[in-house]
């Protein structure tokens, strides 16, 4: 299961990193019409909840708008993923990317290269750790 799990961030991350090469290329693609987000389904299966964070703060404030109280929020039905996520985009954020330099045609070019087995191995360890965090949020309970 491990294994699918990796190829599953593993496809996320090559398809945002095309989208970055694209970008610093100038070609400008909506993003807000592709749904890239590999990470989540991941974190779905690991048995995470869904993040309500947002749709629970806002249904909170509509409620609370003709009130003069201090907001509360009930913690019990809120749960965000940001600091799951933190340590995914931490992890990928870490990985150098590697450089080939070679001739062509009488010119020095340079291509980017990406460690598919130390891209893997970081994802791999992302999943572990997703783990661990879950084994703790399900005994907090």
């Amino acid at each position: 299961m491990k294994e699918h799990l990796i190829e599953i961030l593993y496809t996320g991350y090559r398809i945002n990193l095309l989208l970055e090469e694209l970008e610093e290329k100038g070609i400008q693609i909506d993003s807000n019409k592709l749904d890239t987000s590999n990470w989540n389904v991941v974190v779905d299966i690991v048995g995470f909840p869904k993040d309500n964070s947002a749709e629970t703060l806002m249904e909170h404030y509509k409620n609370e708008e003709n009130t003069n109280e201090d907001p509360f929020v009930d913690n019990s039905e809120l749960f965000c993923r940001d600091w799951l996520f933190n340590d995914y985009f931490d992890c990928v954020e870490s990985l150098k990317k590697e450089q080939d330099i070679y001739f062509k045609d009488d010119l020095l070019k340079t291509r980017v290269r990406h460690n598919e087995v130390e891209i893997k191995k970081v994802l791999s360890q992302h999943i572990d750790w997703l783990r661990v965090e879950f084994k703790k949020y399900n005994s907090e309970d």
